[in-house]
């Protein structure tokens, strides 16, 4: 905003920007520094007795009256070489907020080095910044007014962190402390800022100075928290035992056996069923945060496959369920499922029963309907079907918009405020739509990765429905080609991350009779958790849009359909 500037004695209209800028931008010089006073920062829960113990400076605006940049001294050999500034007047996401005055880098002193105790203690904390290392030290001060605790800050953030506290004068000086306890920032870098953009935070430092320093102790502070953040927050005293009671650094991948002793005393049971007997018996049911990718030939199966597993759900085990079928519209998705929960075909107009002129029910064509059997449905009973579905289903309809960053925060949403546990996706082909085949991997890649652990986290199964590559030999999909897992897009990534690969196998030929036509084999084609191998057959009927096992006997007659087979109309629906 504007404010009034003295000027020649009186008075001239100014913004405080411009101020500051006049004020701070001409040259500054290490001996204009010293000059400046020591004082509080209540934002960051530094005193002021803080401040002198470091030696933290502060500028005051001629104009606001308020803070405008903080000073941090640096050391080399315990002599002042520079000071790292803190630009309050420029914003925090330009890269110049922070300068240097002097020199100031990773061979410095440990920052607070000079203040800490000359001849050791019990123990010395290693802070990520100079404001968490101040704050801590007002902290632990309060409660022990007698003592000098020492804390110290890494200088050149956390990628410098190791080059920093390994210089051959911090590690003489930390060698006086029996304990080092970091006290770091409790993030980490996701995989793709790691390897991307080089980045490295708080626990991914921690890891580092634990190569180097194996002996370490770290401060278990709250994720995402520094010590700044839980002053800020009313946590102070938190923070206090988090720091003075340490726990032993653990490597990234190391468990303690009293972490998961009593799950692993817990007796093995069998998931929850499949729509399909022998797909729970070869699989042992389906279980939280396990994944399955289904992959077929094209119009093979895999919506039927989908929209029969939607009906058990729903029907079944009274739940909700997720579905992303990017390549379908909710009210047909919600026909199918219905369709499959009534055991008539809802999308198809040649089964809908009309009542003609002269009182008598007929077809589509006006023709006599004679055996109902064979899946006619009247509007009304459609509606009743469609009712009995609807907002079981968590509908995802976003043709446009399908990138997997846009579809993990959707099923965030649909398991952890609807309470879904089980996932569909299909295909996931739809999320890597127009790319590259290199950038196809990579994403795909990514995706079977961040999937994996997404459901492990929040707890879901998720069956993801895929498109295959054509087989290098022999007869297509659509003609009954084997289904193998390295036809999968993207089978290395699928390979390494889920649990279950199904492949559909259908020949299509019209030249085969229509009961072989509709019947499928389900193949395990990789099982992670039991090693298993095996296949079953599954049957659509035509006539009731059912997609189930088919009775014993059925594929082996001269029967072509299963009201024919039964002897007498269905009547088990």
């Amino acid at each position: 905003g504007e404010r009034l500037m003295k000027s020649n004695g009186g008075y001239s209209r100014g913004s405080v920007m411009e101020k500051a800028k006049s004020t701070y931008n001409k040259e500054e010089t290490m001996e204009d520094i010293s000059k400046l006073p020591f004082l509080a920062i209540p934002s960051r829960g530094i005193s002021k007795e803080a401040a002198e113990h470091f030696g933290i400076r502060t500028s005051v605006s001629e104009t606001t009256g308020e803070h405008a940049a903080y000073y941090f001294p640096y050391t080399f050999e315990e002599k002042v070489v520079g000071y790292k500034k803190r630009d309050l007047t420029v914003p925090k996401i330009q890269a110049n907020h922070f300068t240097v005055i002097g020199t100031q880098n990773p061979k410095c002193d440990l920052f607070g080095l000079t203040a800490g105790n000359k001849t050791g203690g019990k123990k010395v904390w290693i802070t990520e910044g100079e404001f968490d290392c101040a704050a801590l030290w007002t902290v632990l001060k309060e409660r022990h007014r007698q003592g000098n605790p020492t804390v110290l800050s890494i200088s050149s953030g956390t990628a410098n962190a190791v080059a920093n506290i390994g210089q051959k004068q911090n590690q003489q000086y930390l060698n006086k402390f029996p304990a080092v306890v970091l006290a770091f920032d409790n993030d980490r870098a996701t995989k793709e800022e790691r390897e991307k953009h080089k980045i490295m935070k708080g626990q991914d430092a921690v890891a580092q100075v634990y190569g180097l320093m194996p002996q370490i102790l770290v401060a278990d502070l709250p994720e995402n928290y520094d010590p700044c953040q839980m002053i800020k927050e009313g946590m102070a005293e938190q923070l206090y035992w988090a720091c003075m009671k340490p726990k032993n650094f653990t490597p990234d991948g190391f468990v303690k056996y009293e972490s998961f002793e009593k799950k692993a005393k817990e007796l093995p049971q069998l998931g929850k069923p499949w729509p399909w007997p022998s797909m729970t018996k070869l699989s042992l049911g389906r279980r939280l945060g396990e994944g399955h990718y289904i992959g077929a030939g094209v119009k093979i199966g895999k919506s039927e496959f989908c929209n029969k597993l939607t009906e058990h759900v729903v029907t079944v085990e009274k739940k909700k369920i997720a579905l992303f079928k990017f390549e379908e519209e909710p009210d047909i998705t919600c026909k199918k499922v219905a369709g499959k929960m009534y055991k008539k075909d809802f999308t198809n107009p040649e089964k809908v029963i009309f009542v003609g002129e002269d009182g008598k029910e007929c077809d589509v064509y006006g023709k006599a309907i004679f055996h109902k059997e064979y899946g006619y449905f009247t509007p009304q009973e459609l509606e009743e079907a469609i009712d009995s579905v609807g907002d079981n289903i968590i509908y995802y309809n976003n043709y446009g918009s399908c990138s997997w960053d846009s579809v993990k925060g959707a099923i965030r949403h649909a398991v952890l405020v609807e309470g879904v546990e089980d996932i569909v996706l299909d295909p996931i082909s739809r999320m890597v739509q127009g790319m590259s085949a290199s950038d196809v991997n990579m994403s795909l890649e990514k995706f079977s990765d961040e999937i994996s652990k997404l459901s492990k986290d929040l707890g879901f199964t998720y069956y993801c429905f895929c498109h295959l590559k054509a087989p290098e030999h022999g007869a297509p999909h659509e003609r009954g080609g084997k289904v193998l897992s390295h036809q999968f897009t993207g089978s290395r990534a699928m390979m390494r991350s889920c649990y279950y690969m199904w492949g559909i196998e259908r020949n299509k030929d019209p030249d085969k009779p229509e009961k072989e036509r509709n019947t499928s084999t389900i193949v395990l084609l990789e099982d992670r958790k039991y090693g298993r191998s095996g296949y079953f057959r599954v049957y659509y009927d035509p006539n009731t849009g059912d997609y189930s096992e088919p009775p014993e006997g059925f594929l082996e007659s001269d029967v072509e359909n299963l009201v024919d087979f039964h002897g007498s109309p269905v009547t088990d629906f």
